[in-house]
């Protein structure tokens, strides 16, 4: 063997072997904000993943069906005693007023004094199981606001180390405001305008001339309206910025392994093919924290989003038997609050929606170039 194949072969030894202790030391001393991560995350999500083996180191690789499954059903089960509760109580109001108005016989005061005593009590277990959900509601969603405000950047942090820099600007920015908006949103307009229209459902029960649950109704409307529009245009930039950033992304790392491996005496291929698993090695830490980030975001929001569903069964179910007993009052009554539930649960989806799909898309844009 000739002395120039010698020192290739010792080059070639050497650079893996700088290359394969630095991504050791990587591992080791530098987590990339994973730790970060983790703590930015409410200390009862962070519970229930740390008990399911899930961290952004690992991502979703202890996760399976059975677990899905077994959670849905233990989130299920946990919120489903103040609904259920709810639901007896208006359950047993309803039929209450329907055996005394059908004891009347004819409409008189008797029976409109009657008829308003049962309003009122079911508006005061309306109300009470209204002020619960909805707190659980704003407590998720700040919850989910604080960890994506640590999340985001970091995850962007990570994409930009795997050689998407472009796309890593795309996305920390407009998640970054849309994070920001949304939150503004549910806490300063949403919140108060459910509250407001709850409110007004609730005075207008004791009137029959007034048909409160249009109101309701078209506030839902409006805000579903409003939401789908805010979440295809943050949607349709981030999507149309990634991909021309994907582009130019991916123009930049064959350039750069084009010039690597000619600008590099004797070893400049072996050098470029370096490059390139460093970049995978990145990448595999991309997908481990892009996983855990969308397992987190359900973590945070499913409990308050199954309590809320559960909550918007029980009015309707409500509002059905209601009708069925011809207790007209307290069947708008239940109407309104079912709209008022619809609001706030398409609030929570939507910010939801929007943490998960964003990265699942950065996932899917960067898959092709780990």
């Amino acid at each position: 063997m000739n002395i120039k194949g010698s020192i290739k072969i010792l080059l070639c030894f050497l650079i893996g072997i700088f290359l394969l202790s630095a991504k050791i030391a990587a591992q080791q001393e530098y987590d990339f904000g994973q730790n970060e991560i983790e703590e930015a995350l409410p200390d009862e999500a962070a519970s229930e993943l740390e008990g399911l083996g899930i961290s952004p180191s690992g991502g979703a690789e202890n996760l399976n069906a059975e677990n899905v499954f077994e959670k849905l059903w233990e989130y299920i089960c946990g919120e489903a005693a103040k609904p259920l509760a709810m639901l007896v109580s208006v359950i047993g109001v309803i039929i209450l007023s329907a055996l005394i108005h059908s004891m009347q016989g004819e409409e008189n005061d008797v029976s409109a004094a009657f008829t308003a005593v049962g309003t009122l009590a079911c508006s005061g277990i309306i109300c009470t199981s209204f002020g619960a959900a909805i707190s659980g509601a704003k407590t998720a969603v700040e919850g989910l606001g604080t960890f994506l405000s640590v999340y985001v950047p970091v995850f962007a942090g990570i994409m930009a180390a795997n050689g998407q820099t472009a796309t890593a600007a795309a996305y920390n920015g407009i998640i970054t405001v849309a994070v920001e908006a949304l939150c503004q949103l549910f806490t300063l307009i949403i919140l108060p305008l459910a509250s407001c229209v709850m409110g007004i459902s609730v005075a207008g029960s004791f009137d029959p001339d007034l048909r409160i649950n249009s109101i309701a109704e078209a506030v839902k409307k409006l805000v579903n309206w409003c939401l789908a529009l805010v979440m295809t245009i943050f949607t349709g930039i981030l999507s149309v910025q990634s991909f021309v950033g994907a582009a130019a992304d991916s123009a930049a790392m064959r350039a750069a392994k084009f010039t690597v491996s000619g600008a590099v005496p004797i070893v400049g291929g072996a050098v470029s093919d370096a490059l390139m698993t460093v970049k995978s090695s990145v990448g595999v830490i991309k997908a481990s924290a892009g996983s855990f980030g969308i397992i987190a975001s359900a973590a945070v929001m499913l409990p308050s989003i199954i309590s809320l569903f559960l909550f918007r069964l029980v009015f309707v179910v409500s509002s059905a038997l209601s009708d069925t007993f011809g207790t007209s009052r307290i069947t708008a009554l239940l109407k309104s609050g079912e709209s008022v539930m619809s609001i706030v649960i398409a609030m929570m989806i939507s910010f939801w929606a929007l943490g998960i799909v964003s990265t699942a898309l950065m996932l899917v844009i960067g898959g092709g170039n780990i």
